[in-house]
């Protein structure tokens, strides 16, 4: 608009300026003369050009239970975890809803070691169990999940006993393997409640 009316201002002041028996041709115009048909042609090149537009953005939301691929950043054991320790995880794929992405394939995600136990005599396993507590959504909002990752090692109660009572009483002091999540390993978990992101 305000394009429009500069150019209606400067038409009305070339009228004035140029005379009826005058031709409009540019080589022959005065440097005065020049400088308007500029300004009229950049008066009207925004109403030529089309415009950039802004990327609308608008609020969605996770609806609860809405699932989504995890992996395990690193290679976590019972022989060296401790309770409490944090766990990093990776997003493996883009979640979408109605067709607008929420959250982004590798964005992070954090898990907890909530219970850890090393492996004893007798043949007993280690065990480790690991809750994962959120993803990271397009708009760096924290997205709940719930999942829960058990392992336990291989244990050896029976052959520690066996060979314990019928050969010799130190094979009761065999201890079993210990619990490990590799690095890579995939799962899956469940967003834990409604969130709103912005998309």
């Amino acid at each position: 608009l305000a394009g429009i009316g500069i150019a209606g201002l400067v038409v009305r002041l070339w009228r004035r300026l140029m005379t009826r028996e005058q031709r409009i041709d540019l080589r022959g115009l005065s440097i005065l003369n020049r400088a308007v048909v500029v300004v009229v042609l950049v008066a009207f090149i925004p109403a030529v050009l089309p415009l950039p537009r802004a990327t609308a953005q608008e609020k969605v939301t996770i609806p609860e239970g809405t699932r989504l691929a995890v992996k395990v950043q690193e290679t976590v054991s019972s022989e060296t975890a401790k309770q409490g320790q944090l766990v990093r995880f990776e997003v493996v794929r883009d979640v979408e809803v109605k067709g607008k992405v929420v959250i982004k394939a590798s964005a992070p995600a954090v898990g907890e070691v909530t219970r850890v136990a090393s492996k004893k005599m007798i043949g007993r396993e280690g065990e480790l169990q690991v809750t994962i507590r959120y993803a990271t959504a397009v708009d760096g909002s924290q997205v709940p999940v719930r999942a829960s990752l058990e392992q336990k090692g291989e244990g050896k109660l029976e052959t520690t006993v066996v060979l314990g009572v019928v050969l010799c009483p130190l094979f009761l002091m065999m201890k079993g393997e210990e619990a490990v999540i590799p690095a890579g390993t995939e799962y899956n978990v469940f967003v834990d409640r409604p969130v709103d992101v912005t998309a």
